[in-house]
């Protein structure tokens, strides 16, 4: 895996994007940036097989910027062809990237380049990158909320959180973790409670409350009731745009592989119109980690 250090220059590195939609109308209110490595023998890796190795080794950090800059463009170009300024896309961040003394002047002049709105972009950590409020990584963020950039805290309800923690974090968004929505003990009694007790706290604090991982119509259905109004997952999938990361920043929108079908407005907060959906496979892009 030495070859990982060149991927960028290569131009192996690909995003795709999951939607986040409204899970009553089936607008697609937001997007997530997930990355792949498109290796020369082994084919298209997920993240789980080359992330790990990128932390390590620090080369997490060029892969980070490279992703960010490629979704940034990428929800630029698509905000102002079909006029919707409300649309929003998050992105995975490592504490190794929040160490890096420039990375939030690097978040402002990217969204100053791609010409977003702050308020439509969002950085999704998970917990052990906020374990210390008073620290680095939670004073970078802090800084960019400042600005209108939201902070989402991703896979939630697997580490330490609580209502009294929350409240000291920087964050705008829970990510519920896909353990409660379609794991082994989903569905039962005693699972619905802790889903319903964990939106309700995310609403008490004005949290924007996502589940992850929905996977079937019971677990819909079930989403619903617990008083979820968006979500991800293989049940609510669509196939987009699949952008090649670029080794250098640039103003103009990446090249895309797949075509994306015409969106227009919907009634909703502003999302694309639902896209044909895909059924599971192994282009899927739900299904793995996506960090960064």
């Amino acid at each position: 895996m030495a070859e990982l250090g060149g991927a960028v220059e290569r131009g192996e590195l690909v995003v795709e994007y999951q939607p986040v939609v409204d899970l009553e109308t089936g607008g697609i209110e937001g997007l997530e940036a997930l990355v792949r490595w498109q290796h020369a023998t082994r084919g298209l890796l997920p993240p789980s097989a080359f992330i790990g190795l990128a932390e390590e080794t620090g080369a997490i950090i060029g892969i980070g910027a490279s992703v960010m800059e490629t979704a940034a463009h990428q929800l630029g170009q698509w905000q102002h062809r079909y006029n919707l300024p409300k649309l929003s896309m998050s992105v995975n961040v490592s504490v190794r990237q929040l160490d890096v003394p420039e990375f939030a002047d690097d978040v402002t002049d990217l969204l100053r380049v791609s010409e977003i709105d702050a308020t439509t972009f969002a950085l999704e950590v998970t917990e052990s990158v906020l374990a210390d409020p008073e620290g680095g990584a939670a004073a970078t963020l802090a800084s960019l909320r400042t600005l209108g950039v939201r902070v989402a805290l991703d896979d939630f309800g697997t580490g330490y959180s609580s209502i009294g923690y929350l409240r000291q974090l920087p964050v705008d968004i829970l990510k519920i973790d896909r353990s409660f929505v379609s794991g082994p003990s989903a569905g039962t009694g005693v699972d619905d409670v802790l889903l319903e007790a964990i939106v309700a706290m995310g609403q008490t604090l004005r949290l924007d409350v996502i589940p992850e991982g929905i996977e079937d119509l019971d677990q819909l259905v079930r989403l619903r009731a617990a008083g979820c109004k968006v979500g991800q997952g293989s049940r609510v999938r669509c196939r987009l745009r699949r952008s090649r990361c670029s080794s250098r920043r640039r103003s103009r929108c990446p090249s895309s592989r797949w075509p994306v079908s015409t969106p227009s407005r919907t009634s909703g907060r502003g999302g694309l119109t639902s896209i044909t959906p895909v059924q599971p496979g192994a282009g899927d892009v739900s299904e793995d980690r996506h960090e960064p």
